[in-house]
């Protein structure tokens, strides 16, 4: 008797089912944090205007250039990756309660309802993985171009000592602070600043002082332009949540930081709640600016294996294959707080 497998390939409609739960069972892209962009195979350049005109006295003849009207391309490289497990069916679905899903025989260790299982266990996995990469991602070879120097005119020191204290990970992906502090694939160079602001270990009773920091060096610009501040957060770590929901006790009139509809304000800017890479990290922007890239949803390159990893071998693997990179547009109007 043979023993045969029949391996679960999910590509095409199937795959992009399963992609839409993973990224969108993300509370960054479910709750439009930012800005979601499918369907790029390897790389797309977004153009972003800074600047203005400058008034003058009005002349008949042609004026003098007056202003510091500013085009600068970006461009955002997807980075593709891999994620990969084996485990052995005659332990985990012989032996287990899945077993009675199993014809009679030795041989047949097979359970759908345990691939089903295990796909729905990798699904959330991922949403959790790649939400964290998103924000808090760095790669080796970013962290030792921070180190080496990385943009001499804007990345400070605290910056630099904050980059090289992160973990660098495996799949080479750079995330939003990554590209905070370093993005070399950008013109003009002088767009490059972001307001860096040197922060301290968040609790319940410095959390008021610290976010302030943060409202206190929002551009003039941003701050009265209504149509900016309408998507513009605070973004801050899940613990802040809690530091805020304890200082709020204290409070006699709990004016500084508000409730609206389950949404967490402070002198009305939104604070929303993302994975960073530390405890003591937040940052503020525009939703828009924050570009979340992946590649096409049916592409044939993208897909989950779940199936024999030899002929001769009753043992499983399981393998996942995305890409995606990050991106972030004016970062002279961005806020990175970091301890």
């Amino acid at each position: 008797m043979a023993l045969n497998y029949t391996p679960s390939t999910y590509v095409g409609e199937h795959f992009e089912e399963i992609f839409t739960d993973v990224l969108f069972g993300t509370p960054t892209i479910t709750n439009k944090l930012v800005r979601f962009v499918p369907g790029i195979k390897y790389q797309e350049s977004y153009t972003e205007l800074t600047g203005g005109l400058t008034l003058q006295a009005y002349t008949p003849n042609r004026p003098t250039p007056s202003g510091n009207l500013k085009f600068g391309d970006k461009v955002v490289k997807n980075v593709k990756t891999t994620a990969y497990d084996e485990y052995d069916p005659n332990e985990i679905f012989r032996k287990t309660w899945f077993s009675k899903d199993l014809p009679a025989g030795v041989l047949n260790i097979e359970s759908n309802k345990g691939n089903q299982a295990i796909l729905a266990r990798v699904i959330g996995d991922l949403q959790v993985k790649y939400e964290q990469l998103f924000w808090g991602g760095i790669s080796a070879a970013q962290q030792t171009a921070i180190a080496a120097g990385g943009n001499a005119a804007y990345t400070t020191a605290g910056e630099k000592t904050y980059a090289a204290a992160l973990t660098a990970n495996a799949a080479g992906i750079d995330g939003v602070i990554s590209k905070m502090i370093l993005d070399l694939a950008y013109s003009p160079a002088a767009a490059l600043a972001t307001i860096v602001i040197p922060g301290t270990t968040l609790n319940a009773t410095n959390i008021i002082a610290e976010i302030d920091k943060i409202y206190s060096a929002i551009p003039d610009a941003v701050l009265n332009n209504p149509t900016e501040m309408a998507d513009s957060y605070i973004y801050a770590p899940y613990s802040v949540m809690r530091f805020i929901n304890q200082n709020n006790i204290s409070q006699t009139y709990r004016d500084k930081f508000t409730f609206v509809n389950g949404e967490y304000y402070y002198l009305g800017v939104k604070i929303v709640f993302v994975p960073m890479p530390t405890p003591n990290t937040m940052i503020f922007g525009d939703a828009d600016d924050f570009i979340w890239q992946v590649d096409s949803l049916t592409d044939s390159e993208n897909a989950i294996d779940i199936g024999p990893v030899e002929r001769f071998s009753h043992i499983i693997g399981v393998r996942a294959d995305f890409s995606q990179a990050a991106g972030v547009m004016t970062l002279s109007q961005k806020i990175l707080y970091i301890a």
